[in-house]
């Protein structure tokens, strides 16, 4: 995620939107009714 230092207003890095928008497609072209990912989520430094 990035975040705006002005606003605030949070969005995703278009290599990460890229990456989801793969896995979401690759997802929904099989036959998959439900799916779970789990993620770590880490601290950013």
């Amino acid at each position: 995620m990035e975040e705006c230092p002005s606003c605030a207003e949070r969005y995703l890095a278009w290599e990460v939107a890229e990456k989801l928008d793969a896995l979401f497609e690759s997802m929904l072209s099989g036959d998959v009714e439900v799916a779970t990912r789990h993620f770590e989520i880490t601290a950013a430094a």
